[in-house]
């Protein structure tokens, strides 16, 4: 009787650790599903943020104009932190990738940079121009016309003294 007794605890026993270990597989994997989960939706978040800046910067390109390039570079700077962090990992192949990855994002944020600094200094000259030339009276734009006297319209001046310079005809004006 004792055997039996010895026996059914070792399978009572085993039957509990089996149950145990199962179960702890299966909180594990419910856990680790959970977690690649949320990261995936983290990329997924990123990767439409990402896709967004990526339209308004052609967009900002396409019309000329900075406004909607700096959304962009936030996202580069994010991705120079992230890609500098990479660096400290321990293995080979991820600090090779860091590099590469820390080095392209880089090079992309100084053409980024320059572009809307070029773009930055195109507008500021626009709007000086313009303010420029809403400064100056009207008069400025209307012509002037010169009527001279006492000549025909096909009828060239002649001049006592000769011009130094060159001079041109003078200006032909009809009579209405």
């Amino acid at each position: 009787m004792k055997d039996f007794i010895l026996k059914f605890n070792n399978v009572q026993f085993s039957v509990v650790v089996s149950l145990i270990a199962i179960s702890l597989i299966a909180v594990f994997l419910t856990l680790s599903t959970i977690v690649l989960v949320i990261v995936n939706s983290i990329y997924l978040i990123y990767f439409v943020i990402y896709l967004t800046a990526g339209i308004l910067l052609i967009r900002s390109v396409k019309r000329r104009t900075y406004a909607n390039m700096m959304f962009y570079m936030v996202l580069l700077v994010i991705g120079i932190i992230v890609s500098f962090l990479q660096l400290f990992s321990f293995s080979p192949i991820g600090v090779a990738i860091a590099v590469i990855t820390l080095t392209l994002n880089i090079y992309i944020f100084i053409c980024i940079y320059s572009l809307y600094d070029l773009f930055r200094n195109e507008e500021l000259n626009r709007r000086q121009t313009t303010q420029g030339q809403s400064q100056q009276p009207s008069s400025f734009h209307t012509p002037t016309v010169v009527y001279l006297q006492n000549q025909e319209p096909n009828q060239q001046t002649v001049f006592q003294h000769p011009p130094t310079a060159p001079q041109l005809s003078p200006p032909v004006v009809y009579e209405k």
